[in-house]
Formats: C-alpha cells, structure tokens, sequence
C-alpha cells in the first residue's frame, strides 16, 4: 500500500537505532534547472518488506551545488513506515531537512532503523506547474534507487556502466548525452580513476577534454560531482550516429555512483547503475 506522509509526522525527532542501515541516494535535486529549460526535483519512495515498524531519518546531504536564498533551520526528518507498507516522502520534506534551499543537486545519507527498500524519481516539472508541492509531482522523470552503503562500489574492484549513449560526428545537435553523477558519502577525498576494459587504454571525452585512460580526479569529503562524457569523434567528415559504449571506474573508497543517459528529443533520461566486474 502506498501513502503520503504527513508533514506533521516527517518532522518527528527520533533517534536512529542500534541496527540501523545506512543508505546513499546518489542523486537528489529540488527546483534544479537543467538543459532545454528542463528543471529536476526527486520525491523519494520508501518500502519497508519487515513485519515490524521502521522509520527513516533524513541524514546529511553529500552537496553538489544548491542556491539558498529563503534558508531555514533544518530539522530532524524522520518518517515512519508500517510493516508491509510503502511511505512517499514529498519532494518538499526532504528539501526542508536540507535547510530549505531554493535550488538544490546532490546526494542524501538516509539511515534506517530497519532494512528498508529505498527508490526515488526525480522528475522533470518543465510544463508541469500548479502541483501541490506537498504532494506527488508529474512530469517524465527517471527512477534512482538507494543503495545500501555495503553495495557501494568499493575500493579494490572495477566496476562498469554498461549503455552510455554517445553521437559523434553528429551534423547538428546531439541526439544523446550521458553523465556519470558521484556522491562521496565519506569525511575524506576518494579518488576515481576512470580505466579500460582489462586495463587497456581508451580514449574518453570528459567534460569535453579528451583524456587517455586511466584518468584520476578526486571527489572531494561529502561532495558531490557530475561528469559529462562521451566517445570521442572520428577524423571522417559523414554525420555520425548514435552509438553504445560502455564505461568502468575504479574508486579508494564508497562511493554513490550512477548515470544518466538523455535523449535530447525527449528530454527523457534512462538510470544506468554500475556492474561490478568478476
């Protein structure tokens, strides 16, 4: 059964047990204005499989940028969730945990007093105006789940991001880009090293500066990062097409990671979460 919770019971102070479980939602926006006058906001679902009560308490926020204009004191934001139930948490609440920003991209630490299933959407509201915005949003949007801070990719193991899309050699716009967003839940820098399928060396456009892996950049303590890359264009002068490509990163610590892929006709974005590699 799904519910939406009350704003009167999100704001509950409650203590985080002894048991509890905490979790990295590698991307959270609120207001964030993006791309073809696109702008992002997330609700977050929260699923409680356990025959006993759990509640879930907003922890701190691993920042990538915001813009605090009408700022608040942040309260405790704690939601309760029946046994066998599912709670929504409005986009609205978590942004008053944040401190109320007017705009805000980043990732969440949620904590669990029990073992939870936490997913989120984050929505385009571009065209969606005169929702409530205490309740659920509309538009497209994709799903970004939580993570379990023991299923984040760790150090000493490569991972992949399988079915980038790129377009080079494209004659006019791009029909698809893709972005790698990192959330570093940690009080210290993790480094990532962007590599090549068993360590060969593969050429990547990040940020549109074409790099040779493997290639290093450190994400600084409880920050936050998006990263744009595709292959690079060939020497021929024909329009390109819109190809698949696959993506593997290595990290010195746990770190949230997931990525976007966005048809630019659309606007729609497709989740792509990484793949440790046996």
């Amino acid at each position: 059964m799904r519910k939406l919770v009350p704003l009167a019971l999100l704001l509950a102070t409650a203590a985080v047990g002894a048991g509890a479980e905490d979790f990295v939602l590698p991307a959270f926006a609120w207001h964030l204005p993006g791309s073809a006058d696109n702008r992002w906001t997330s609700e977050v679902y929260v699923t409680n499989p356990t025959s006993v009560p759990a509640s879930l308490t907003v922890g701190a926020p691993i920042l990538g940028r915001q813009k605090l204009i009408h700022a608040c004191l942040p309260p405790t934001v704690t939601v309760p969730i029946e046994p066998l139930s599912t709670a929504v948490v409005p986009a609205f609440n978590v942004a008053v945990a944040l401190g109320c920003p007017d705009e805000f991209v980043g990732g969440l630490i949620l904590q669990a007093d029990e073992w939870l299933v936490i997913n989120s959407r984050m929505t385009n509201e571009r065209g969606a105006g005169g929702d409530d915005p205490q309740g659920l949003l509309t538009g497209f949007g994709q799903e970004i789940p939580g993570v379990p801070w023991d299923e984040l990719p760790a150090r000493g193991a490569t991972y992949m991001l399988p079915s980038l899309l790129a377009h080079p050699n494209a004659c006019e716009a791009r029909r698809y880009e893709s972005a790698i967003h990192f959330a570093n839940p940690n009080p210290a820098p993790v480094e990532v090293t962007f590599v090549g399928p068993a360590g060969a060396a593969v050429e990547l456009v990040i940020d549109n500066a074409l790099v040779t892996t493997p290639k290093s950049f450190t994400l600084a303590a409880q920050a936050w990062v998006q990263v744009k890359l595709r292959v690079p264009d060939s020497m021929l002068t024909v329009c390109g097409v819109p190809t698949s490509f696959d993506v593997f990163f290595q990290v010195s610590d746990r770190t949230g990671v997931m990525a976007s892929v966005v048809d630019r006709t659309t606007q729609d974005p497709r989740t792509v979460m990484p793949v440790l590699v046996r």
